[in-house]
C-alpha cells in the first residue's frame, strides 16, 4: 500500500508498539490480551477494529470473513500508533506502516495442533487447509521478515501453554528494557527465546549429540560422534563423525 508520509519514529514514543502475528490459530489474541494485561500496553485486535468501524469492504463467503479496507484501517490507528503502547494482534502483517513498531512476533504452531485448533473453531474445510497450508509455507513469517527490519522480527513457538507463558514472561523482560533511544536492545531479551536469531527457539540450528565409545579394535577407530541438526518443526540431518 502507498501509505501517506508522515514522519514518526520510535524517538517520538514514550512506550513501544508491538505486533504479534501469526497463522490464524496460533495464539495472537490470546498472548495479545496477556502483554495488554500485564503491561498496560493497549490491545488493538484488527478484526473487532474492522468489524465495530465497518472498515472493510463487504464480506468474503467463501473463506467467511471480511475483506479489509486496509488504508482505511491504517488512517484510522495513525494517531493512536504513532503515539505508541500498543499491541497490536492480526494474521497478516505486510500492509502496515513499518515505522510503526519496535518488535514483530510471529507465532508458530505445530501443524497437527494448529490443525485440531481451527476444526475446533468450526472453520470450513477449505478454511482449515488453506490456513495449515499457509502455517506450513510460512507465508506470515516471510511476510514480516521482507515488511520489517530484520533486528526486529522474531519467531516464537506457541503450541502449549507453557510456551505461552514463557513467551509472555520474555516480551515483558524486552519491554524493561525498551527505551526511546534504544529500541531495540542488543542483548535482546527475547534471545533467550529465539537463539539470537529470530528463529524456532534455536539459533539457525538446535544441535544434539551422543558419543559412543566403541569396543572395536584401535586401528579401526575408538569412537563416533553423531550430530543432528535442525529446528523444531523441520527436518534432521545426521552426520557421523568418525574419530580415528
Amino acid at each position: 500500500r502507498q501509505s501517506k508520509p508522515r514522519p514518526c519514529s520510535s524517538m517520538s514514543r514514550t512506550r513501544p508498539n508491538i505486533l504479534i502475528t501469526g497463522t490464524p490459530g496460533t495464539g495472537k489474541s490470546t498472548l495479545s490480551a496477556l502483554v495488554a494485561e500485564r503491561t498496560g500496553l493497549a490491545h488493538v485486535d484488527i478484526g473487532k477494529l474492522v468489524a465495530a468501524k465497518g472498515l472493510h469492504e463487504g464480506r468474503d463467503d467463501d473463506l467467511d470473513c471480511f475483506i479489509i479496507d486496509e488504508d482505511r484501517v491504517c488512517d484510522a490507528l495513525e494517531e493512536q500508533l504513532s503515539a505508541g503502547g500498543n499491541v497490536v494482534d492480526h494474521h497478516s502483517c505486510e500492509w502496515f506502516p513499518e515505522r510503526w513498531f519496535d518488535l514483530v512476533l510471529v507465532l508458530r504452531t505445530d501443524n497437527t495442533v494448529l490443525y485440531d485448533r481451527l476444526q475446533e473453531r468450526s472453520y470450513s474445510v477449505r478454511k482449515v487447509q488453506e490456513n495449515v497450508q499457509c502455517e506450513i509455507m510460512q507465508v506470515i513469517l516471510e511476510e514480516a521478515r521482507e515488511s520489517y527490519p530484520e533486528q526486529i522480527v522474531r519467531e516464537i513457538q506457541s503450541d502449549t501453554e507453557e510456551h505461552m507463558e514463557n513467551n509472555l514472561a520474555q516480551i515483558l523482560q524486552w519491554l524493561q528494557q525498551w527505551t526511546p533511544s534504544r529500541p531495540s536492545p542488543l542483548l535482546d531479551p527475547l534471545d533467550a527465546l529465539t537463539g539470537g536469531k529470530g528463529g524456532n527457539g534455536c539459533s539457525g540450528a538446535c544441535y544434539s549429540g551422543a558419543l559412543f565409545w566403541c569396543l572395536l579394535p584401535a586401528q579401526v577407530f575408538s569412537s563416533f560422534f553423531f550430530l543432528a541438526c535442525g529446528a523444531p518443526g523441520h527436518r534432521f540431518s545426521l552426520a557421523l563423525i568418525v574419530v580415528p
